[in-house]
């Protein structure tokens, strides 16, 4: 291994290990920390690890970061609690969806605004809403499990819209966008034969997905549907990363008792590969950028028009028994979605959608508002009587 990659990758590994003390001595999300000590080190301000093309495995290892993130993301869905509360309770929050969406559809015609826009507007996640939950311990209380709900529908439809969006930009109307229905098909038969497995030998299967396994079986099968389902998404030309989130969804709907597993990939991605993926970020970003006068007004613009669309559509929480105060105040935590914001802005830049200009504003405004919106969420949120 040459110095070159020993010097960064030790700079990098030192990173991943501060940075998450150091965030949360300054209370900020590790992935901002991480996103700026990107910014610090690379081509911005010190230029201390440099992206060259000898180093081109940064990039490999950040996408791999990557696509276990969204990985994780499919793996957390709780697909019992959803079924608990039947159809009937996913109406409201897909009715919260639309109305974002076509907010933000609004919004993004009157501004004269790039049709992306309209994602990066909607977007909503629940990367920083867990832990702000558990932080103020109200993940378990009624508004904890509502905000849970409402943004994971809103996450899944978001990503959903987006795929079709991404494949129309690319190819228009056309045969093209029969292989999104053609991905869902290939992931469906995938659970059939999860389920199969899990029938035929439950009790290997239990075994892999358990910390007993000295193989680690259960990640390395994990890993396994991941690649294949991302191979998948790259043949039918649909974003690798629905590829991985789809894996995710997939082991999260079969295997109901996956703590474990979960655990050991989590702490495998969020231990290394996933914050080399937001260092890239940072290592990417353009600092003099956010002084050029357009970068600035986007910004301002998504800024203010995001937690708008938000606002207007979490008042609807009022008719889930949350109170109006609680329920603006949700409106800001929706407005943090962090991950999807980065990811958006990187994937826009690759296919050409946006230019970088774009995509630093969107940068700046996943940092900007992963720090300020659950500030605002603890300030105005009040406990409530069960």
């Amino acid at each position: 291994m040459k110095e070159i990659h020993v010097y960064n990758l030790l700079l990098i590994t030192l990173g991943a290990f501060l940075v998450p003390i150091v965030a949360s001595k300054i209370k900020i999300p590790t992935a901002v920390g991480e996103i700026l000590y990107g910014i610090i080190m690379g081509k911005s301000i010190f230029h201390i690890i440099k992206l060259e093309p000898k180093t081109v495995w940064i990039s490999f290892l950040a996408d791999f970061g990557f696509m276990i993130l969204m990985f994780l993301a499919g793996l957390e869905i709780n697909f019992s609690d959803l079924k608990r509360g039947g159809i009937k309770s996913l109406v409201l929050p897909i009715v919260t969806f639309f109305i974002t969406f076509f907010a933000s559809i609004g919004f993004v015609l009157y501004f004269d605004l790039s049709s992306y826009m309209i994602f990066i507007l909607t977007a909503t996640g629940v990367g920083l809403l867990i832990p702000v939950l558990k932080e103020l311990k109200i993940d378990k209380d009624l508004i904890g499990k509502e905000l849970f709900i409402f943004a994971l529908i809103a996450e899944l439809l978001t990503l959903v819209f987006f795929t079709f969006f991404e494949v129309f930009e690319l190819h228009g109307f056309s045969i093209y966008l029969l292989q999104i229905p053609i991905m869902v098909f290939i992931a469906t038969i995938f659970l059939k034969l999860m389920y199969l497995l899990s029938w035929w030998f439950p009790d290997k299967v239990v075994h892999w997905i358990h910390s007993e396994d000295s193989k680690e079986s259960g990640i390395r099968m994990s890993f396994a549907l991941m690649f294949v389902l991302v191979f998948f998404a790259l043949l039918f030309h649909v974003e690798l990363i629905i590829g991985a989130f789809i894996a995710g969804m997939v082991i999260a709907f079969t295997f109901k008792e996956r703590e474990q597993l979960e655990k050991k990939i989590s702490a495998m991605g969020y231990g290394f590969f996933i914050p080399i993926f937001f260092m890239n970020v940072g290592l990417n970003f353009n600092i003099n950028s956010i002084l050029e006068k357009h970068t600035i007004i986007l910004f301002f613009k998504l800024l203010i028009l995001g937690v708008i669309v938000k606002l207007i559509s979490s008042i609807l929480l009022i008719f889930r028994g949350i109170s109006l105060r609680n329920s603006i105040a949700s409106g800001f935590m929706f407005s943090a979605p962090l991950t999807l914001l980065v990811a958006f802005g990187m994937i826009g830049v690759r296919l050409k959608l946006i230019t970088i200009e774009e995509n630093n504003a969107i940068i700046l405004l996943s940092m900007v508002g992963g720090i300020i919106y659950p500030i605002l969420f603890k300030i105005i949120y009040k406990k409530e009587l069960d």
